[in-house]
């Protein structure tokens, strides 16, 4: 008969419920893993983006006439305005750029050049957007003094924040004719307009652990309820096996009593007519055909039997 064994059940139940948890934690695993790698290739493609803009500005720009380019009074010259020109229109394709200008370095000091950017206060700051002709720029950030300083083109790995917003910058050089470094391009691209992205992805991040916790918790609910099902079915099975064995064991009492029942007297327990015939007819049949064999009858008959009865 079918056995039902609890501490065989909650083994069961107990590994089940730790696949599910391992399964669960490298789904979770694997959605961090994928959402990481989401803001790694969309930093990369904004850093690509940035240097393809730098490096066009860099080339747009005549470094020679550039490099003329030494007094704060030239700015009202011809020479100073179409030398602005190309990062004006490389600005206004691109609406991402921030900030768009050229800066060199002198006697320690960083100045800006060219700036593409429309005179005022579009922000309400209190600070003109726009820098002059050889302005001083005070807080010349570690990344522009860099390229400053080696003439390589520099990309910013993680955005900076200043009183002017978010922005992840590049430096480009400007190389003149004879091989000197006059300075630089640097493109400010606004951060905060890939935020939207960035918060895509950490929605889809969010909206990937709870599918797995809710799949995992799931899976979980439903292999409990299904052992405890298969736990029900195979204790009613047992409970059904013993009951069927006792109604097997009370049929075969049941038969048994019947049969004495019917070969014996209820008040004195002896044998009745039908078993007295029954034997008498055996033992004549153990007689037939077999010589010096006897059967007797003994009758006895009590007087007055019908009053004790």
């Amino acid at each position: 008969m079918e056995r039902f064994h609890p501490s065989w059940h909650k083994m069961v139940v107990a590994m089940g419920l730790a696949i599910c948890l391992v399964v669960t934690v490298l789904g979770c695993v694997l959605v961090d893993t994928s959402a990481a790698e989401a803001r790694r290739l969309l930093k990369r493609n904004i850093q690509l983006e940035l240097t393809s803009i730098a490096m066009s500005a860099a080339t747009a720009v005549d470094a020679d006439a550039h490099a003329l380019l030494t007094r704060s009074e030239q700015e009202a010259s011809p020479a100073y305005w179409q030398a602005l020109k190309p990062l004006a229109a490389i600005r206004a394709r691109h609406p991402q750029v921030r900030f768009l200008y050229t800066a060199r370095k002198v006697e320690g000091r960083v100045f800006f050049v060219l700036d593409p950017t429309a005179p005022g206060d579009a922000d309400n700051d209190g600070v003109m957007d726009n820098s002059g002709l050889m302005e001083l720029y005070v807080e010349a950030p570690q990344s522009m003094l860099k390229a400053l300083r080696t003439g390589t083109l520099v990309v910013e790995d993680e955005a900076t924040t200043d009183r002017w917003g978010s922005f992840i910058s590049a430096y480009a050089p400007l190389i003149t004719s004879s091989g000197d470094l006059d300075g630089v391009v640097g493109v400010d691209l606004d951060y905060s307009s890939f935020n939207q992205m960035f918060t895509k992805i950490e929605w889809q991040r969010w909206l990937g652990l709870v599918a797995v916790v809710l799949f995992g918790g799931g899976i979980a609910l439903g292999w409990i309820r299904f052992n405890e099902r298969a736990r029900r079915e195979a204790a009613e099975r047992t409970a059904l096996a013993e009951r069927e064995q006792a109604l097997e064991s009370e049929r075969t009492r049941l038969e048994r009593d019947l049969k004495h029942t019917s070969h014996h007297d209820a008040t004195t327990g002896l044998k009745n007519r039908e078993a007295f015939l029954a034997d008498l007819n055996s033992a004549l049949l153990e007689c037939a055909g077999k010589r010096y064999v006897q059967v007797a009858v003994v009758f006895l008959d009590f007087d007055h039997w019908k009053v004790v009865n």
